[in-house]
């Protein structure tokens, strides 16, 4: 088990990694230069709290289990919203875990046991089309900062991306002219097209 958590969760180091390695490396001078015992306790308990925080910042994501709920529609070059869960399977509370692509970050201070929580991204796709979601990872830096823990996330999904809306909207458009071109509901929806419909309608 410690090994497929190892596999599934990476970890990079921050800049306070060398802080706590400038405390070791004084604490172990201290020790042999003065031989105290608070010393060697002092450093004892500063390396076993830095190493015993690796693996429960790797327990505090792994197994979580991320889905895409829903998106509002997509146009191409202009941020759309993405709403997802994050489920815990487990009865283990997890703490500062966050969801990011390229646009943004959301952060949970808490997720209980057995709990779930939906969480809503923004981003842009640049071309119309078929694409899949964009790429997403959790990461946190629970319970000390010196290492930041994450895991790719790969969605499955594949969604449309409409061409970047041009020109004035159809509520302007409407609202502009008193010809007879119909109502706002003629322009919602979709139907079979029927023998004896006007062309303008297809």
């Amino acid at each position: 088990m410690l090994v497929q958590i190892h596999k599934e969760i990476k970890s990079k180091a921050t800049p306070y990694l060398f802080f706590v390695m400038a405390v070791l490396v004084g604490l172990f001078f201290q020790a042999y230069i003065h031989n105290f015992n608070i010393v060697y306790l002092a450093l004892f308990f500063t390396f076993a709290i830095a190493g015993s925080s690796c693996l429960m910042g790797r327990l505090n994501l792994y197994g979580l289990k991320v889905s895409l709920l829903s998106h509002s529609r997509v146009f191409a070059g202009v941020p759309s919203s993405f709403r997802m869960k994050i489920e815990n399977p487990f009865a283990r509370i997890r703490y500062a875990v966050a969801c990011s692509n390229e646009t943004g970050t959301q952060t949970l201070p808490r997720l209980g046991g057995y709990d779930n929580q939906i969480i809503s991204l923004s981003t842009a796709y640049p071309r119309r089309g078929r694409n899949k979601v964009e790429a997403m990872r959790l990461f946190s830096r629970f319970p000390l900062p010196h290492v930041t823990f994450f895991r790719s996330l790969d969605i499955d999904g594949e969604i449309t991306v409409y061409p970047k809306p041009e020109g004035i909207g159809l509520d302007e458009f409407l609202s502009s002219t008193s010809a007879p071109i119909g109502e706002r509901d003629d322009f919602e929806g979709l139907r079979r097209y029927e023998t004896g419909d006007a062309l303008s309608l297809i």
